[in-house]
Order: C-alpha cells, then structure tokens, then sequence
C-alpha cells in the first residue's frame, strides 16, 4: 500500500450516500435512496459497512450481509460479501484486498460459518473462495411468446400481495439449497423497493398465481408461477417487446420452464465459471458440520437404514475434511476444502471426483447418499 496512511473501519450511518454516490458512480447504477433502503435492511448495523479510508477519505469500501441458507433441514449462517469498490484513482495499491480480509474477519465474528460473494474472474481464488453456484438462463424466442394467449391481468405488485408471494417462495424454492426469506425481509422489500427492478404479479389481489421479478419483462431474475394460466400470461407479457430474446436467469427446474416447453421452443443453459461467479469460502468449518450433521445422517440413512447415529464420521482438519463410516475403512475419503464446497453444493459429482481422485467405489457411494443432486442457487431478488 502506499500515497498515505489507509485505514479500515465501519461505516457511520451519514457516510451511507457517499457510498451509495460512489456506487452508482462505479457501476453505473444511480440509487437516490440507496442509503435510505440500506439503513432500513432487517437486521442492519453499520459494521455491516466497512470503509477504508486515506488521509480520511473514503476510498474503498465492502459491504457484510447476513443470511441463513437453507440446506435440506438445515441452516446455515452466512456472510454475504459484496458491492466491492476502490475508486478508481486508488487502485492497485492492496486496498480491496485489505478490505476483502477485513470482511472475512467480521464475518467470522458475527458467527457467520461461510462466506458467498459473486466474484469477478481470477482474484477472489487468492482469498480461498470456489466458485459453487452457477447462473441458470431460459432463452425464449420474443415474437413466438408474443403470440400465445394471456388469460391472466399482469400488474405491478401492491404491498397487500405479500402473503401471496411469500407463500409461492416457499413452495417452489423451499426444496432448493437457497436463503431463506423472513417475513421482515418481504415487507422490506416491498416498503423499500429496488429502483432498478421491476415486480409484476399475475392474477388479482388476494388470488396471486405468479410473479417475476426483474429490471425489465425481457430480463428476469425471479420467475414463479402456480399454473399453466400464469405461466402462458407472463410469457405473453414478456415477449410484447423490441427485444428479440427473453432471457430469464432462473433454474432448469422452475415451473414455468416445465409448463414453456410444452407449447415454446426455450433454450436452458447453466454458466459456470472456475474462478469466478458466485463463490464460497468456509469460516468455520466445525460449527458448519455441526449444523448439517443431522441433514447428513438423514440422508445416510435412506441407504443406511440400521448405521447409528455416532456411524457417521465427518471430521475437519487444517486443510480438508474426513467422511467415513464407523468400522468399514472402504468408505473413508478425505476431501479437500475446494472438493467438499463443490461437492456440498452439487457444482462437483461424488462420481467425478471418484475418478479424478482415485477414490474406492465405497467412498464414492457413501458420498452420493449424503450428497444427492440438488439445485443449489441465490434467487435473483435475493442477490447482492
């Protein structure tokens, strides 16, 4: 580091528009109300914002959010690192990477057992986070979506939609790997909106069939529906646009996918990055296992009827963990960090990381039963 004496700290609470100016500056998306809509965040505290400043100026700045992910029945707590700066004219002096380990330190502080950011390519690695989720994407054709038929009134969404939408969220994101959603966090949502996106819902108040989010029908993050009437309507609502492609950044097995490829062409696609993208690193390992031990032993035990509950070994060590059954050396495998983070979220098979570590047909079994195919994804309203 260097021009300076460069230090690290929280954030106050009238330093948040100077933050939320330099944002919109950087990345080109002007929030007006950005400080207002942090600061009212459930669950906000100002060391959530940590600033690094030179001669006392703010130059850098990281921002610490906390969400529970959902795992089967167990729950994790998580630190979601992002909105990553340095101003231009400061960098390459070390300043973000100062913040970036600032942050992890927080994290772990706050008891968050891992860390997600979505990173750019090539840098994040250095901090030991693995790339996990990849983004999903349905393409559809705009004129063919255009023509299908609307049954349903498409409108903007109204606070009294709440219950509706956070209903549909559970029922079709509750089986995924994802954050779960308070209903503090609805209401913030809906009292405190994102100016950069859209909300539409289908049907009318009290009877929601559906909703999508997104910065414009051509470009949404978030897509539900609940019957064939919705889905038709949101895609014939979608494709009355210039845009000659609808892309959805939505999981292959949304709904509505189910419901377009009966009657559409729609193209289904999964991008993965291998140093980029959304990413993970483990804080603390020990704790982390502790919370998924009982999912772990649920799933076991669908191959395992009789294995007791002590049966299922799974210890961390500095640089990987051990999973193994009691008495049957076969089965015992020890994973690296990066391995167990991918395979822990489905972005690595047990299969292949059978074959590109040697590992007995045993411990690949047993790897499979605890780790069945999941969708492991951030619903895009969610995102940060």
């Amino acid at each position: 580091m260097s021009g300076g004496r460069f230090i690290i700290r929280a954030a106050q609470l009238d330093e948040l528009p100077m933050i939320g100016a330099a944002l919109g500056r950087i990345f080109g998306v002007q929030s007006p109300d950005w400080a207002l809509r942090r600061s009212r965040m459930p669950h906000f505290q100002t060391g959530m914002h940590r600033i690094g400043l030179l001669n006392d100026q703010i130059v850098a700045h990281v921002q610490i959010a906390p969400y529970t992910l959902r795992y089967g029945g167990a729950r994790l707590q998580v630190a979601g690192i992002g909105q990553i700066y340095t101003e231009p004219a400061y960098r390459r002096h070390g300043y973000s990477a100062a913040l970036v380990r600032d942050a992890l330190t927080y994290a772990v502080e706050q008891g968050a057992q891992i860390a997600l950011l979505n990173g750019i390519r090539g840098y994040y690695t250095r901090f030991g986070f693995t790339p996990v989720f990849p983004v999903y994407e349905a393409a559809f054709n705009s004129a063919e979506i255009a023509a299908l038929p609307c049954p349903l009134t498409v409108r903007p969404a109204q606070y009294a939609d709440i219950p509706s939408m956070a209903a549909l969220f559970e029922r079709h994101w509750g089986g995924r790997v994802t954050f779960t959603r308070s209903a503090e966090s609805w209401v913030w949502r809906m009292a405190y909106p994102d100016p950069q996106l859209q909300v539409s819902v289908v049907g009318p108040i009290g009877a929601v069939q559906g909703y999508a989010v997104g910065r414009d029908p051509t470009h949404a993050l978030e897509v539900i529906v609940n019957t064939p009437d919705a889905a038709l309507s949101l895609l014939a609502h979608s494709g009355q646009s210039d845009a000659p492609v609808v892309s959805w950044q939505i999981p292959p097995d949304d709904t509505i996918i189910a419901f377009a490829q009966q009657i559409v062409p729609i193209r289904v696609s999964a991008h993965y990055q291998p140093d980029g993208g959304w990413m993970a690193r483990l804080l603390d390992l020990g704790a982390m296992i502790d919370a998924l031990l009982p999912e772990l032993f649920a799933q076991v035990r669908v191959t395992h009827p009789r294995l007791a509950r002590d049966g299922l070994i799974i210890t961390p060590y500095a640089k990987g963990i051990e999973i193994g059954l009691r008495g049957q050396a076969g089965t015992f495998s020890l994973l690296n960090q990066r391995d167990f983070i991918q395979v822990l979220f489905g972005s690595l098979s047990p299969v292949t990381l059978g074959l590109r570590s040697s590992l007995a047909p045993e411990s690949v079994a047993l790897l499979q039963a605890l780790f069945p195919p999941r969708i492991a994804a951030i619903a895009g309203w969610d995102w940060f």
